[in-house]
């Protein structure tokens, strides 16, 4: 009987592959390094329990199939990375424009009568935020970190142009932007620094 490490290992390799996953995709997704990813696909350490179950998650297998030498794959659909992408890519956008319609349908409601008709380009401006938290869903379900970010970009400016709008009588309520600066550079921060567990 091989070895658990090796059995682990060729199990991890081989879902990942089936998944349409790379190394770092993977990484991203479990928070930890790809060079952990790395070390379990050569037989060096194994990943602990929950972090079996959370693979297991992601390739929709058991976490015993990860443990099995013997196991079959006839029920495993191989999804392309690129039919993946296209996929995401399909999905985003409809719901992207899904929200501008209702923007717009609302734009029309309100352009309709006369008290509402001077706010009614308003409705575009609070459909920022909500696409952004739209996009946001998206990228971070699909685990990716630069495209959540700037989704979550669009989402702080978009409130906080909502906020300067809808607050103008306000004198100085522009200077919000300086609270968006200092956000935005948190967020790059964060985003793009933060560390990876690595095991």
């Amino acid at each position: 009987m091989e070895k658990i490490n090796e059995i682990v290992s060729k199990n991890i390799i081989k879902y990942r592959t089936i998944s349409g996953l790379t190394q770092k995709e993977l990484a991203d997704k479990i928070n930890y390094s790809d060079k952990s990813i790395s070390k379990w696909e050569r037989g060096i350490g194994l990943p602990d329990i929950v972090v079996l179950v959370e693979l297991s998650t992601i390739f929709k297998v058991t976490p015993n199939d990860l443990l099995d030498q013997n196991v079959l794959n006839e029920n495993i659909v191989y999804t392309p990375k690129k039919e993946k992408i296209h996929s995401h890519l399909i999905i985003s956008s409809l719901s992207g424009i899904t929200v501008w319609l209702i923007a717009t349908i609302v734009f029309f409601i309100l352009h309709l009568i006369p008290e509402t008709k001077e706010i009614a380009y308003y409705s575009f401006i609070y459909g920022i935020p909500i696409f952004g938290i739209v996009l946001t869903v998206f990228s971070a379900i699909w685990g990716n970190k630069y495209i959540t970010c700037a989704t979550s970009s669009i989402i702080l400016w978009g409130v906080l142009l909502s906020i300067a709008l809808s607050l103008k009588w306000i004198d100085g309520i522009w200077l919000i932007t300086v609270i968006g600066a200092i956000v935005e550079v948190l967020l790059i921060v964060w985003f793009c620094f933060r560390k990876k567990k690595s095991a």
